[in-house]
């Protein structure tokens, strides 16, 4: 169950996606946009932007979850503290 319910969020979010850049993205990276004096000279203004900056959200949020598990001795050093499973 926990699987399937797993799996059904990735078309979700195929499909949020165009949405989410079109609507919310790009027109922070138009010209005269509220991201484009800053972001906007890393990435540039105009189209095909928002869906930079979505693909640069996506990836800060992935390195910072990664960082966090890196950072949690718990998660980090899992594999040493379960037992093994014997057959």
């Amino acid at each position: 169950m926990r699987r399937t319910l797993a799996q059904i969020t990735a078309p979700v979010a195929y499909l949020a996606a165009g949405p989410v850049a079109d609507r919310v993205f790009r027109p922070m990276l138009v010209e005269g946009g509220p991201l484009a004096p800053t972001v906007g000279r890393i990435l540039g203004v105009g189209p095909g932007r928002g869906i930079a900056l979505l693909f640069v959200v996506i990836a800060a949020v992935m390195l910072a979850v990664s960082a966090w598990g890196l950072a949690n001795p718990r998660l980090r050093n899992l594999e040493d503290d379960l037992p093994d499973a014997v057959e």
